[in-house]
């Protein structure tokens, strides 16, 4: 069985990692990254809090009022005469 470029590679870096930062490094890395995906996945399963209603909502603005009608003096007013 003969290794790949990929593996090769890979193992040497292990390597490398292991010679400069110690074992005791990577194994506490190990362990805190365990430790983000277990809280990850316990965060997941609880049910959130309830929460609040949703404030009821603001009534709409009022619509601008149509101006009054005035008459103007050059309209003569009809009357009807009265019997």
């Amino acid at each position: 069985m003969f290794l790949g470029w990929t593996e090769i590679l890979l193992i040497g870096g292990l390597i490398a990692a292991v010679m400069f930062t110690g074992p005791g490094r990577i194994s506490g890395m190990m362990k805190d990254f365990a430790a983000g995906i277990r809280a990850f996945r316990d965060g997941i399963k609880s049910d959130p809090a309830p929460e609040a209603p949703p404030a009821p909502a603001a009534a709409p603005p009022a619509l601008p009022q149509p101006a009054a009608q005035t008459t103007s003096p050059h309209t003569a007013s009809v009357t009807t005469p009265q019997s």
